[in-house]
């Protein structure tokens, strides 16, 4: 058995054992404990941690880069032994694949916060409907967790938990303050902490807050509206090349063999693909808009 081989199963073997770790440490019952102390928890938590609990990935951030790292391994090995490229270039290759799982992870991570973040309005409606009937604040929130969906429903319900478990407000909103981060997050938790520490009218101050949330998503997009004819050029720009290569290959299909037999083809090659992913990561931030 060769090197390659015996390095390419024990990348498999180390992967396999840490997504079988990530199963079942996912897997895991909440209890009182783990409810305990979340104000701390979540303020002193990386950007990896937030990130793998905003998908819903409840396991140690390094374990999950450390499988993200063998996946990237095993990727590696596979192009090594399907294209014959140079051997050396497994190390840099599974940084790049690892580099592309995590940025990925991250923009899917950024649009669940901001779907939770459009969703804020729906919930702050019927709390303001539950306040109108007589409800108390508590009970306000359990009708979101029992009458949303989607991840409003699962983090209001994580809420209402937690102060049935004895957590402080505090405590109980740092989940939602820290891992779903905006402006209109922050504004939301700030009046449940106002409204249990020092009482008032909770429909009134739901009102005020519902009121800025609508003009900032209103802002936010028109700003989306006008750079969304940048964003699909951009699109089109990247996958254009990949959509005449099969053009190519039916009038002259000799043409990408000549490409990769050449000494410094595979070089070439790998070298267009890795700016052309750093120009993406650069235009993705330009057209970020952050509001």
């Amino acid at each position: 058995m060769s090197l390659d081989s015996i390095l390419f199963l024990f990348a498999a073997s180390l992967t396999i054992g840490a997504i079988a770790l990530l199963y079942f440490r996912n897997n895991g019952v909440a209890t009182k404990a783990s409810y305990e102390g979340n104000g701390s928890i979540y303020s002193n938590m990386g950007a990896f941690a937030k990130m793998f609990r905003v998908l819903s990935i409840n396991a140690n951030p390094w374990l999950g880069v450390l499988l993200i790292l063998m996946l990237s391994l095993v990727i590696a090995f596979s192009l090594v032994d399907i294209l014959l490229i140079p051997a050396w270039s497994i190390v840099p290759s599974a940084v790049a694949f690892s580099l592309i799982i995590l940025f990925s992870m991250n923009e899917i991570a950024q649009l669940r916060r901001r779907k939770f973040e459009k969703k804020i309005p729906e919930a702050i409606e019927m709390m303001q409907a539950a306040s109108s009937a007589g409800c108390t604040p508590q009970s306000a929130l359990r009708t979101v967790a029992e009458n949303a969906d989607g991840l409003i429903k699962s983090e209001f319900s994580s809420l209402v938990s937690a102060l049935q478990y004895g957590s402080t407000i505090e405590s109980a909103t740092a989940r939602i303050s820290a891992l779903y981060d905006s402006e209109s997050t922050r504004m939301l938790m700030q009046v449940l902490i106002v409204r249990w520490k020092l009482g008032g009218d909770l429909n009134e101050l739901l009102g005020s807050v519902s009121k800025m949330v609508r003009e900032r998503l209103s802002i936010r997009l028109r700003a989306d509206a006008k750079l969304s004819g940048a964003k699909y050029s951009a699109i089109f720009m990247g996958l254009a090349p990949y959509l005449l290569i099969p053009f190519f290959l039916n009038s002259q299909p000799e043409w990408l063999q000549i490409f990769i037999d050449h000494p410094m083809g595979i070089n070439a090659l790998g070298g267009a693909i890795l700016l052309q992913l750093v120009g993406i990561v650069w235009l993705r931030q330009v057209l970020k808009v952050k509001i």
